[in-house]
């Protein structure tokens, strides 16, 4: 709520940007990354809306319907279809959610914008043959292609074709794409693919897959998420990432005597939280409180940004 409040004092909530088009593509990345904190404000903004009914909210569904309107091409665009920065991607997940709360509010009309929305953003990641720059562009889509940024780009959108499968037949004919993933391949991080990266991108990579199926697991708990083999594997390559005790990193890409994404290794912390959920297994919350201990100056856990999961969680298990 601190976030929500903060967010609604901001110019652009009253005066929402009228274009996501740059006069000049390569200005800074801090003018690139902008519709990136936007819509992650305004979805939590609309988590708020939700929880209080509180009507300092309210321009949340106005603001939504602003931003969704934007064509493809933008800097608001998902990565290589306008954007030359992955978290981008991210605001098709943002859309998402927010059109599934609001359901509710919207109009059939206002509903079949925000479904077009997220069905061309969807599309952008899943199979149009153009992500990439010109000499390297892919030819089915990111889907087709296990790398760090397509990996992270596809994870980021089966939330979004979850949500609004049974409103989009594109999102139906997805499902089946995002489950067979999810559930058969899962994560491209880790040793499984050669990663060399410690405890830094070496936990981030497949900590995106674990957000992905905390949110599968809630909508489809017929799934048995939890009951994965895979995740063992998981939770044995983050132990070895994040051994308890060391005093420095021998491998990877934090190597070298640098202990910043050890003692403040909120990725692989949240993975563990998150593999507590998954799993019930309290092995996991054990080894969770052991690393939020290692330092009492670690970085905002990345699971503030989808404050509903923690909500959902939280409430079942007790950490």
């Amino acid at each position: 709520f601190t976030i929500a409040d903060d967010t609604i004092t901001k110019p652009w909530w009253t005066d929402f940007p009228k274009t996501d088009v740059l006069e000049q593509p390569t200005q800074s990345r801090k003018k690139l990354s902008r519709f990136i904190y936007i819509a992650r404000d305004l979805t939590l903004v609309t988590f708020a809306y939700k929880l209080t009914g509180d009507a300092r909210y309210a321009r949340c569904k106005e603001n939504l319907l602003k931003l969704a309107a934007f064509p493809i091409g933008g800097i608001s665009s998902p990565e290589g279809h306008g954007s030359r920065i992955k978290f981008t991607t991210r605001i098709t997940e943002s859309i998402a959610y927010c059109y599934d709360w609001l359901y509710q509010d919207l109009t059939p009309q206002e509903r079949q914008k925000l479904l077009d929305c997220v069905n061309w953003r969807v599309k952008a990641i899943m199979d149009y043959p153009n992500w990439g720059d010109e000499k390297s562009k892919l030819k089915q889509g990111v889907s087709m292609l296990i790398g760090s940024h397509p990996f992270q780009d596809f994870m980021w959108t089966i939330p979004p074709v979850l949500l609004t499968a049974g409103d989009s037949k594109q999102s139906d004919y997805y499902v089946q794409v995002c489950l067979d993933f999810l559930t058969g391949v899962s994560s491209g991080g880790g040793p499984d693919e050669a990663y060399n990266e410690g405890p830094g991108y070496g936990a981030e990579k497949p900590g995106t897959m674990l957000l992905a199926a905390l949110i599968t697991n809630y909508l489809l708990p017929g799934l048995h998420l939890g009951k994965n083999p895979y995740l063992e594997g998981y939770a044995k390559w983050y132990a070895h990432l994040t051994p308890i005790g060391i005093d420095r990193l021998p491998f990877g890409d934090i190597g070298g005597g640098d202990m910043r994404y050890f003692k403040g290794s909120v990725t692989s912390t949240s993975n563990v939280r998150s593999l507590a959920w998954l799993t019930g297994d309290g092995y996991y919350s054990h080894r969770y409180r052991q690393l939020a201990a290692l330092s009492s100056k670690r970085r905002p856990d990345p699971l503030w940004r989808t404050p509903w999961v923690t909500f959902l969680y939280a409430t079942e298990r007790s950490m």
